[in-house]
């Protein structure tokens, strides 16, 4: 009989136990969990977790880019707190999209990921570029989407007359190439297209100069209308 009650007792024990290891979990299952939270924007968070695979996606480029050098402490420092900056930027030019009706169709995304693939020299060019930086196609067809949603941001608040690139601009700027490159020592071996030939592609680097140089002040002016908790 001791025997009997002995054993009864550990199983009402065990059993006890494993009711309160449930309701634990049950609890900390529908508690809110907390992440650690790097910075906030406009009430958005950006966790420890989201910067840490920004850097790693940062890493990878200077790695692609050739730039193998192993960072000190400081260096690493600075550079999450550089990768947090852009990441800040980022979140305000989504929300400037999303105010101001700015979207990326289909269409413009396969007009830009064609051009990349004949920047990288085809496919097979490409492929080798993807694996150099460690990314996907998706990947890079979403930084494609993120640049052009800052583009079209960028004319939205600057007024497209200011980006606009004239054809006299464009053979002012081909005809200096020319120069330079008629007077490289050793000379190129490279032959030099005609203005038709390269106008096209003139123009649109040129609008990027203009965009980048308006970028400052439009990056400027979201931040100046943001709430913004830098806590890195």
């Amino acid at each position: 009989m001791e025997n009997n009650k002995t054993s009864g007792g550990g199983f009402k024990v065990i059993s006890l136990i494993v009711v309160l290891v449930a309701v634990i979990l049950i609890i900390v299952f529908l508690m809110p969990q907390t992440k650690n939270v790097v910075a906030e924007v406009n009430g958005a968070q950006i966790t420890q977790s989201d910067l840490d695979k920004k850097v790693v996606k940062t890493k990878d480029f200077l790695k692609g880019n050739g730039n193998t050098d192993v960072l000190t402490a400081q260096q690493e420092i600075d550079l999450k707190k550089n990768v947090l900056e852009g990441m800040i930027t980022e979140k305000l030019v989504a929300d400037y999209a999303t105010e101001n009706n700015i979207a990326v169709t289909n269409a413009e995304l396969e007009v830009e990921f064609a051009k990349v693939v004949t920047s990288a020299g085809g496919e097979a060019g490409l492929e080798t570029q993807l694996k150099n930086f460690n990314i996907t196609k998706a990947q890079l067809n979403e930084d494609i989407r993120s640049a052009l949603i800052f583009n079209k941001s960028v004319e939205k608040y600057v007024g497209a007359e200011k980006l606009l690139v004239t054809e006299a601009e464009a053979l002012d700027t081909y005809n200096t190439l020319v120069k330079e490159a008629k007077a490289e020592v050793p000379p190129s071996t490279e032959a030099i297209p005609s203005f038709e030939d390269a106008k096209v592609l003139l123009m649109e680097q040129l609008r990027g100069q203009k965009i980048n140089v308006e970028s400052q002040s439009f990056v400027e002016f979201l931040r100046g209308k943001a709430t913004i908790k830098n806590l890195l």
